[in-house]
Formats: C-alpha cells, structure tokens, sequence
C-alpha cells in the first residue's frame, strides 16, 4: 500500500498505527500456497492472485498457542444504529470528515440532481459545483455534501448495501451532517443554510415533525442575518465586467437559496402553533430567474413576488421560469393550507360562490395563476412531452401542487357519509338558507375529482418515462388523490363521469405509494392510513345507512378524530363500550333523501352549536372517573387532519382498535365480526369481504 493510498482511505490516527507498528507477512491463502507464490492481501479475502484468476479464496485463520501472547483488545469501532455487521468504517469515513468514498459521493450527487434538484433545491450551480467537484473536492464544504447524501443515500444502491434500510442510511448521513454544522450554527454561510434545508426536508419526511421545524427555521435565521431577502444585500454588477457571469450567477444561488427557505417555510407552518416566519411585505428581490438562464449565466428580465402584469399582458413571458411559478403557487399552497386546516368554511358567513367568500378568492387566485403561465409552462399534451423529454421533473411537481391545491379546496365541501343524490354541499349550506347556482356542488365535486385523475395520471405518465418523483410533497400529492378515489369507489354517484375509473386510479395509486413506502417513513404510515380510511368509507356506505345512524353519531365519529397535528400530549382514547346507550336520549333516524343533519333532534347538542357540531358535536364524553369538555380541544376531520399532519411532519393513526369497536357498536355489528385476518382491501376479489356487504 502505497503513502498516497493510506492518505486516500484511512484516517491519520490509523495512518500513524499503520506507520508506527511493524510489519509482518501476512497468512496466504490455500491457493497460492499450493502454488508457492507470495500473497497479498488485506486480511479479508480475496487476495489479488485470486481475484486475478477467479478462484475462491480462503484464508486460514491464525492458531494460536499457549507461548503466544493474548492479543490486546482492540478499541470498539462506533457503530451507527441501523448498520449492518458489513459496514466498513473506511468506506464512509475516507478522509476524517464522514464523507464515503469517491464513487458513492458521485452516486449520491447524481441521485440528488435526479431526484430533488427541482425548484425546491435549486440553488446549486450545477455547471460550476461538477467542475469543483472533478479538480478540488476538498474545497467543498463537506456539510453540503453530507447534507446531500442525507437525501440521496435512501436511493443509493452502492449505499444501501452497507445499512438495513433506506431510513437508517439517511439517518446516518443526518447525524453526520449536523455533527458539522451544530458547532458553527452561529456562522452563517450559504452553504450552511443550504444543508440545513435538505437536513429539514430529510427529518420531515422522515415524520419527525419538531426536529425539521427547529432546522429549517435555524435556516431561515441565517438567511435573514444574511440579508438574503433584501435586494440592498447583493451586489451591482456591471455587465462589462469579465467576471460579471460568474458574479451573477453567485447572486442567483444566494436569491435561490433565499426563496427555497421561503418555499420549505410555507410548507411547514401552516399547523398550529407555527407561524410563517418570512412576510411577503418583507421581501425585496426578484424571484428567481429561468432556469436555463441561471445554468447560462444569461440574465433576464425577472419580477417581484406576486407583481400584477404590465397593462395589455395576459400571460407572463416566456423567461419566466419553473422556480418562480412554483414561489408563487406555494404561496398560494399555504393560504389555501390555512384556510383548510381551520376548517373555515364551518364558520364563513358568505356562501363559497360569493365573490366576498375566502374560498372563492383562493380559487380566482390558482384560476388566474394557471391563465397567466408561459405557453412553455402550461399543461398541454404538446408541453408535456416536451418537458418530459427533458427531464424537467421540475414542471412536473409544479403542475401536481396545482392540482392537490385544487383537491383541498373543493374537497372541504363534499359530505362524509353523501346521500345517493347529486352533490348538495355541506349541510352548513342548508342550515344558512343559501340558494345554490344550477349545478355549483356538482361541479365542485367533479372538480375535486377531476384533480385527483390527473395527479395519478401525471404520475403514471414520468413513470412510464422512468422520471418518478419521490419527494414527500410529490407523494403527498398521490396521497390525497387516493384519498379522494377511495371515497369515490364507496360513494360513485358524487361523480358519475370518473367513478368507473376511480378503482383503477386508486389501484395505480396505492401501487406507487407501496413502491417507495420504504423510502420515506411518511408514505408508509400514509399507506396504513389509506387501508384504515377504505375500510371506514366501506362499512358507512355499505352498512351505515341500513342502520339509520344519525347526526350525533357521524358526528362523534368525526369528534374523535385525533389532532394529527397537535404538539401537544393525546388524551386517553378510551371509549364507551356502548355508545347507543349513552347518546340514546339525542338519536333521531336520518332519512334516505336528506342530509345527516336535517333528520337531527333539535336537543341534540351538535343542532346547539352549529358553529362546530361537525367536529365538536358532543360537549362531554365519559372517561373513566371524570369527564372532559372535549369543546375546549382543537379538532380536525380526517382531511383536513392529514394536510396538518403532513405540514407538520407528524404521525396521525386516526382511529385505533377501541374506535374500531366503537364504529361496530354503532353499526350493529358483532365484536367477533371486527377481528379479522386483514383489514378491508378495495383491490381484493368481490368474495373477500362478501360477509361484511
């Protein structure tokens, strides 16, 4: 082994053990012992006679004698949790910093640019960073690179094989990475709060919530010490200048970095309890430039965030690139999330068609974002094969935060357990008297479902072209779409135009979802989630209404709901064996023609707080010595409770075995019938659940 070698691939301490020891002839192996020749190998075979030749290798263990002196005992390696007995500390830990070797690091930084270098982190100058990479790697910071591997080790085959899953690979990288940047947190520097965001976005997939919340808000403080938001900070460059390209595009990176913690601050502080930490009103810079235009180092025109169009314009030029689209529907993303999370529709005194409503605003607004795109970035056949065939996931994640955002708004207003009847809104719009315009629900809820198709079918189309998208807000995207098909599957007459696809969509879907559950700890529990709410919408549309359930029942369902997003410690989840008893004095049969709250009783306590009998109908439930006002805790309904909790990054089981039982009690439904091999699978042939319809 020569000096430059050892340098390569030990650490000092271990170069000056190598150095300082004597040398001694190794054991050879069976084969070039019988062949008489001298063998060279490290301890572990094969030798390099061996592997020269294609013959096994064996090495015969040293004996030793009792004139031999006991071997001193080595010094524990650290092992990182979650690695496999085969991990080679010299393989992730090359040159003292935690970095791999060269060939992971340029697996992992292909994965990177593949699988997440689409707008959210697009800060990185690609160009330049390949050629520092390929002439001076050590002039990189190696938290950036850490940071990298954080994400991209999950999808590293030449990674994967040294860890027992993709969690704990990534895990492993994360823990490296902030060992590096803990130490300097007072330091700002671009490249510091570039990692942070990818360690951010790594612990939120990941569903540790908290943790991802604290470093991307240390992110966001850096910048804003940085000044990154405030165009005063950056530079005047003169386009006579040599350097002006390179000039240029090292404000480009500062902007880009700038609005991706923007981006990743709207994502996630939509929960209670965690405020958007950047205004609007604060910001000062142009959002970011083409793309194209940024890898050139050709500026453009660019605007400001949410600028009205010149006079005479009806779409933005074509220089407008991906990144700022997405800045500007994110934006729009987390006005809708606020809106949906506080289930303000519940409380909104005007009616959704009213222009005055909030959700009528929000709609306008994605309508005029979608009218005013670029001819290069609208949704057309012709555009997305173009985009496609350039591997612009980039234009593909725009369009599906578009359409999930669509989803969400719509989706607020569709009932829980719908009557067999054409759309009708919630029963607040009964209850307030509002006069609906001819066929407004309907086409609510076909919008609603219309988005979801197109999620899928977006998805299928990068697949069929081997250009998935894996990010958590991607597949939150897939999510939320499944969550809408499997309602449709249960409840087909709320859209009679795609229910007879909606069991394939959902298939597709669920499909992809398991394909990289073991990627991100999120999708897995959202693939329980989606088993758990198929069976739930299965039994209310095949057994509910036989069993005429009534308001304060679908009601308590709802009630009991956990806050998905809440920080704050869970209550006991214990439950009344039987429920019928207890809520007998408020039932009252719901007719097959109306909605759950017109068949009411008006002493029911959710008929004496409309405001919140949706979510809070029952003012006490009985615990075991004492009870509590549920009225006083934050309650969300499914949907909106999975939007929270994916802002947030929590996990949310919204029912478990005791709510299961409760649900059987109140269907009539035997407790032996609730124990069974598997739970409710929409997939599965007709005969598996032929007992249970």
């Amino acid at each position: 082994m020569s000096v430059h070698t050892s340098l390569t691939t030990a650490s000092n301490s271990e170069l000056q053990a190598i150095i300082s020891r004597p040398t001694r002839t190794p054991v050879a192996c069976l084969n070039c012992r019988k062949s008489k020749i001298k063998c060279f190998h490290t301890g572990i075979p094969p030798c390099r006679h061996c592997s020269n030749t294609k013959k096994e290798c064996v090495i015969p263990s040293i004996i030793q004698t009792d004139e031999q002196p006991t071997p001193k005992r080595r010094a524990p390696t650290s092992q990182v949790q979650g690695t496999t007995p085969t991990f080679k500390k010299l393989r992730y830990d090359a040159n003292g910093t935690g970095l791999p070797v060269e060939e992971v690091l340029r697996e992992a930084i292909d994965v990177f640019y593949a699988h997440f270098y689409n707008d959210i982190f697009a800060f990185i100058h690609r160009p330049s960073f390949t050629k520092l990479f390929n002439e001076r790697p050590q002039d990189i910071d190696p938290a950036l690179l850490l940071a990298m591997l954080t994400l991209s080790a999950r999808f590293c085959r030449s990674v994967l094989k040294d860890f027992e899953s993709e969690a704990a690979a990534s895990e492993y990288f994360c823990k490296r990475t902030l060992a590096l940047l803990m130490p300097k947190v007072d330091s700002p520097s671009i490249v510091r709060i570039q990692a942070f965001l990818m360690v951010g976005l790594h612990l939120w997939g990941s569903m540790q919530g908290p943790a991802a919340w604290i470093y991307v808000g240390i992110a966001i403080r850096m910048a804003q010490v940085r000044d990154l938001g405030s165009e005063q900070s950056y530079p005047h460059l003169d386009p006579a200048s040599p350097n002006f390209t390179s000039e240029w595009i090292m404000s480009e990176e500062r902007r880009r970095t700038f609005w991706s913690c923007y981006m990743l601050d709207r994502y996630l502080s939509n929960g209670r309890g965690r405020p958007q930490t950047i205004q609007n009103k604060d910001i000062t810079i142009h959002l970011p430039a083409d793309n194209i235009n940024f890898t050139f180092g050709t500026p453009e025109a660019t605007r400001f965030l949410n600028q009205p169009l010149a006079e005479g314009q009806t779409t933005l030029p074509e220089c407008t690139g991906t990144m700022a689209s997405m800045v500007e529907l994110v934006d729009l993303w987390s006005r809708m999330a606020k809106w949906s999370c506080a289930r303000a529709w519940t409380t909104d005194p005007v009616a959704p068609w009213d222009g005055r409503s909030e959700f009528n605003q929000v709609c306008s607004k994605l309508e005029e974002w979608r009218a005013q795109r670029p001819k290069s970035l609208q949704m057309h056949d012709h555009t997305l094969m173009i985009q496609l065939s350039q591997k612009n996931t980039n234009w593909s994640l725009m369009w599906m935060i578009y359409y999930n955002g669509l989803l969400f708004m719509h989706r607020s207003y569709l009932p829980f357990a719908p009557t067999k009847q054409d759309p009708k809104g919630p029963r607040e719009a009964a209850e307030r008297g509002w006069q609906e315009p001819e066929g407004f629900w309907k086409n609510s809820a076909h919008t609603c479902f219309d988005a979801a198709e197109r999620i899928v079918s977006l998805n299928e189309t990068l697949r069929s072209q081997e250009n998935t998208l894996v990010t958590p807000i991607a597949l939150f995207s897939l999510f939320s779409a499944a969550s809408m098909l499997i309602y449709l599957v249960e409840f087909p007459w709320m859209d009679p135009i795609i229910a007879p696809r909606a069991l394939d969509l959902y298939k597709i879907c669920i499909d992809y979802l398991k394909s990289v559950q073991t990627t991100w700890r999120m999708v897995d529990n959202w693939v329980e989630t989606l088993s758990k709410l198929s069976e739930v919408h299965h039994r209310f549309a095949k057994e509910g209404r036989s069993t005429q359930q009534t308001t304060d029942h679908f009601a308590e369902y709802r009630t009991r709901v956990l806050d998905f997003g809440s920080l704050t410690t869970q209550l006991d989840t214990s439950y009344p064996r039987n429920p019928r008893e207890i809520y007998s004095s408020v039932r009252t049969d719901v007719p097959e023609d109306s909605h759950a709250s017109l068949g009411a009783s008006t002493n029911s306590v959710a008929q004496r707080t409309k405001a919140r009998h949706e979510t809070a109908p029952i003012t006490v439930l009985p615990y075991a010595d004492h009870y509590v006002p549920l009225e006083t805790l934050p309650i969300q309904s499914i949907h909106e409770g999975s939007l929270l909790a994916f802002m947030q990054g929590n996990n949310w089981d919204f029912y478990n075995d005791d709510w299961m039982n409760n649900i059987d009690a109140i269907l009539d439904v035997p407790p032996s019938e609730h124990t069974r091999q598997q739970s409710y699978d929409p997939i599965a042939p007709p005969e598996q659940f032929a007992s249970s319809t």
